[in-house]
Protein backbone atom coordinates (compact mmCIF):
# COMPACT_ATOMS: atom_id res chain seq x y z
CA UNK A 1 0.00 0.00 0.00
CA UNK A 2 1.43 3.29 -1.22
CA UNK A 3 2.51 5.98 1.73
CA UNK A 4 0.79 9.30 1.68
CA UNK A 5 4.31 11.20 0.73
CA UNK A 6 4.08 8.30 -2.21
CA UNK A 7 0.85 9.47 -3.17
CA UNK A 8 1.63 13.13 -3.31
CA UNK A 9 4.28 12.75 -5.76
CA UNK A 10 2.06 9.96 -7.81
CA UNK A 11 -0.94 12.44 -7.67
CA UNK A 12 2.07 15.03 -8.83
CA UNK A 13 2.85 13.06 -12.26
CA UNK A 14 -0.67 12.55 -13.34
CA UNK A 15 -1.38 16.74 -12.54
CA UNK A 16 0.02 19.37 -14.17
CA UNK A 17 -1.23 22.03 -12.11
CA UNK A 18 0.13 20.76 -9.47
CA UNK A 19 3.79 20.31 -11.08
CA UNK A 20 3.53 24.27 -11.96
CA UNK A 21 2.96 24.95 -8.22
CA UNK A 22 5.37 22.47 -7.02
CA UNK A 23 7.79 23.99 -9.52
CA UNK A 24 7.27 27.53 -8.52
CA UNK A 25 8.42 26.02 -4.89
CA UNK A 26 11.42 24.75 -5.86
CA UNK A 27 12.69 27.84 -7.93
CA UNK A 28 12.45 29.83 -4.44
CA UNK A 29 15.26 27.64 -3.68
CA UNK A 30 13.27 26.59 -0.30
CA UNK A 31 13.92 23.66 1.83
CA UNK A 32 11.60 20.64 2.38
CA UNK A 33 9.13 21.82 4.92
CA UNK A 34 7.99 23.94 1.71
CA UNK A 35 7.29 21.42 0.03
CA UNK A 36 5.54 19.57 3.02
CA UNK A 37 3.24 22.37 3.67
CA UNK A 38 2.13 22.18 -0.04
CA UNK A 39 1.36 18.57 0.10
CA UNK A 40 -0.63 19.60 3.36
CA UNK A 41 -2.60 21.92 1.45
CA UNK A 42 -3.55 19.53 -0.75
CA UNK A 43 -4.70 17.02 2.24
CA UNK A 44 -1.32 14.81 2.24
CA UNK A 45 0.49 14.67 5.81
CA UNK A 46 3.74 13.16 5.92
CA UNK A 47 6.91 14.04 7.46
CA UNK A 48 10.68 14.71 6.26
CA UNK A 49 11.75 11.05 6.97
CA UNK A 50 8.55 9.74 4.88
CA UNK A 51 9.78 12.23 1.60
CA UNK A 52 12.89 11.46 2.25
CA UNK A 53 12.49 7.58 2.07
CA UNK A 54 10.25 7.97 -0.57
CA UNK A 55 13.12 10.32 -2.32
CA UNK A 56 15.38 7.64 -2.18
CA UNK A 57 13.78 4.73 -3.25
CA UNK A 58 12.62 6.99 -6.69
CA UNK A 59 16.79 7.92 -7.16
CA UNK A 60 17.90 4.23 -6.26
CA UNK A 61 15.20 3.41 -9.30
CA UNK A 62 16.45 5.69 -11.29
CA UNK A 63 20.09 5.32 -10.60
CA UNK A 64 18.99 1.63 -12.08
CA UNK A 65 17.75 2.52 -15.35
CA UNK A 66 20.62 4.64 -16.03
CA UNK A 67 23.01 2.11 -15.56
CA UNK A 68 20.68 -0.52 -17.67
CA UNK A 69 20.03 2.56 -20.19
CA UNK A 70 16.69 2.37 -20.05
CA UNK A 71 15.90 6.12 -19.89
CA UNK A 72 13.31 7.08 -21.93
CA UNK A 73 13.23 10.73 -23.80
CA UNK A 74 11.03 12.14 -20.66
CA UNK A 75 14.01 11.01 -18.64
CA UNK A 76 16.73 11.69 -20.77
CA UNK A 77 15.26 15.34 -21.07
CA UNK A 78 14.78 15.38 -17.24
CA UNK A 79 18.81 14.39 -16.79
CA UNK A 80 20.04 16.69 -19.24
CA UNK A 81 17.80 19.62 -17.73
CA UNK A 82 14.71 20.83 -20.30
CA UNK A 83 11.99 19.53 -17.83
CA UNK A 84 10.82 21.91 -15.45
CA UNK A 85 12.01 21.12 -11.72
CA UNK A 86 8.69 19.00 -10.47
CA UNK A 87 9.34 16.62 -13.86
CA UNK A 88 12.50 16.28 -12.59
CA UNK A 89 11.96 15.62 -9.50
CA UNK A 90 9.12 12.84 -10.59
CA UNK A 91 11.73 11.21 -12.89
CA UNK A 92 15.26 11.30 -11.22
CA UNK A 93 13.99 11.59 -7.67
CA UNK A 94 16.10 14.44 -6.59
CA UNK A 95 15.02 17.66 -5.18
CA UNK A 96 17.69 19.67 -7.03
CA UNK A 97 17.02 23.23 -5.22
CA UNK A 98 16.26 22.15 -2.00
CA UNK A 99 18.46 21.98 0.96
CA UNK A 100 17.88 18.96 2.97
CA UNK A 101 21.04 16.81 4.48
CA UNK A 102 20.05 13.52 3.46
CA UNK A 103 19.34 14.63 0.08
Amino acid sequence: MANRAQEFLNNVEQDEALQAELARVLEMGTDVKEVIKLAQSKGYEFSEQEISVEMEKRQAEHQKKIEAGELNDQELEAVAGGANPAKTILISGTFPKIQHKSW
